[in-house]
């Protein structure tokens, strides 16, 4: 596992960040704050200490199915908005190979190290809005990440832009009733 720490290519203004969530936190109670700093906050104080969680167990199964479907082309499967890796732990061993977590959190991509240590998945620190990544991917995951943005179709196209011929964008949207 490496991490990719360093500096953001391409940093975008903070206003493209809607925190339009079911979660207080990251959210109006620290506006005004750097995004990255508002995950990283988010992470130690325990927001998304429920993942995982036995209720998202479905969820993950599935995302992870969509994910094998797309194995039959060549290219790394991004998790782009990966938090504290879960989902690298419901992948098959062929995925997993070839799964590389990305996420604005530095707590979160450590928490991820630590937790899918031994798998062979990948992690690193990027900002989803303007994340290049290096190479072409098979699928791209978009776990519970678009709601966050202003502009998810087009940080959706641009993702598809740099899909292998064939591959797949795979989205979960998850609203508790």
């Amino acid at each position: 596992m490496t991490s990719t720490p360093g500096p953001l290519r391409g940093a975008t203004s903070d206003d493209d960040v809607s925190w339009r969530s079911r979660y207080e936190a990251p959210s109006r109670r620290m506006a005004g704050v750097v995004p990255r700093l508002l995950w990283d906050v988010s992470y130690l104080t325990g927001t998304w200490r429920h993942f995982p969680s036995d209720d998202q167990a479905p969820r993950y199964r599935a995302v992870a199915a969509a994910i094998d479907q797309g194995l039959t082309v060549p290219g790394a499967i991004l998790d782009i908005g990966c938090g504290n890796g879960v989902l690298a732990h419901y992948l098959s061993p062929p995925a997993v190979a070839r799964y590389a977590g990305v996420d604005i959190s530095w707590v979160a991509v450590a928490a991820a190290q630590q937790a899918c240590a031994g798998l062979g998945a990948e992690f690193l620190v990027a900002d989803l809005r303007s994340w290049v990544p290096p190479t072409t991917a098979a699928v791209v995951v978009f776990n519970e990440s678009l709601y966050y943005l202003v502009r998810p179709v087009q940080v959706v196209h641009r993702y598809a832009a740099g899909l292998h011929p064939g591959g797949e964008i795979v989205v979960s949207m998850y609203h508790e009733r």
